[in-house]
């Protein structure tokens, strides 16, 4: 991982290049009041782009959380010898108590596209706020926790390994699936189309990899995306660059949020949940950040 000196380096060579909004300040982002209400009859979130000059800073108050779930499914004695996978499995009992905790205690999902909104032009979003997402596009998601979350009252934000999709692969979403979930007010965001690790990989590569993603999603779904997923979490100046010029607005990272880890809408911490992960880590990762930002 690069340290906190290099990635400040970065940020700043980033916002001279491109003039695009960065982020600066420790911790989540988070702001206050309002509902939400869904687009009718379009899957384009009301948005405004970046601005093509100055930056946005993110006040101090402002926070929220942003969740990392991989694969929804009860533990077998097929996935659970699969020892990679299973790090990365939440069961469907398992998620249920997430989002029972977060509905009894008032927390409303939001997307990236309403945080930015925030972010970007002011608007006010609920006291707490998370965002749920989910890397890689298992059909897992579809099948275990879309309807949970529809019950519990949240949607989510998939990040979806789009050329598996597009190959009919097996234990992937489907197109149809995806329109399904997007029609229900979820967001399928680009992670690459083969998912490999971009960091040391060339401009054109990147480029190949990322905006072949965007591609495939926006002439399947009808929208352009507009938010992204390193996988891996790997990524390195060139990711970003890239990310900037196909027309992204941000994208998350693996990292958990600390006081170095957001130096850029494009490097937005999210806290992973694993196999292992308790109740009790999980209410960490949102009460440790109110208090943080308290």
């Amino acid at each position: 991982m690069r340290n906190k000196y290099s990635k400040l380096v970065m940020s700043v060579l980033l916002l001279v290049s491109f003039g695009l909004p960065f982020l600066h300040g420790g911790g989540h982002v988070h702001a206050t009041v309002s509902s939400l209400a869904s687009i009718p009859g379009s899957l384009t979130p009301a948005v405004s782009p970046p601005a093509s000059e100055g930056t946005n800073p993110v006040p101090e108050e402002m926070e929220t959380t942003i969740l990392l779930y991989h694969y929804i499914e009860p533990l077998s004695p097929a996935n659970s010898t699969d020892k990679l996978r299973a790090n990365y499995i939440t069961t469907p009992e398992t998620l249920e108590k997430h989002l029972k905790y977060l509905r009894d205690n008032n927390y409303v999902s939001i997307d990236l596209y309403q945080l930015y909104d925030s972010l970007n032009n002011g608007t006010e979003l609920p006291e707490k706020t998370v965002v749920i997402t989910f890397d890689d596009g298992d059909v897992s998601v579809y099948t275990y926790a879309f309807p949970l979350m529809n019950r519990y009252g949240f949607t989510g934000t998939i990040f979806m390994i789009t050329q598996f999709t597009e190959e009919n692969r097996k234990g992937f979403l489907t197109w149809d699936q995806a329109l399904e979930m997007a029609r229900a007010g979820w967001r399928l965001e680009p992670h690459t189309k083969t998912h490999p690790s971009l960091r040391g990989n060339s401009r054109e590569y990147q480029r190949e990899q990322i905006n072949g993603s965007i591609q495939s999603l926006k002439e399947r779904l009808g929208y352009m995306p507009r938010f992204f997923a390193y996988p891996y979490g790997e990524y390195d100046a060139t990711s970003i660059a890239v990310a900037c010029e196909v027309g992204l607005w941000g994208a998350v990272t693996t990292n958990p949020d600390d006081s170095n880890s957001r130096l850029s809408i494009y490097e937005l911490p999210r806290d992973e949940l694993f196999h292992t992960t308790t109740m009790q880590s999980f209410k960490n990762y949102l009460d440790d950040h109110k208090e943080n930002h308290m």
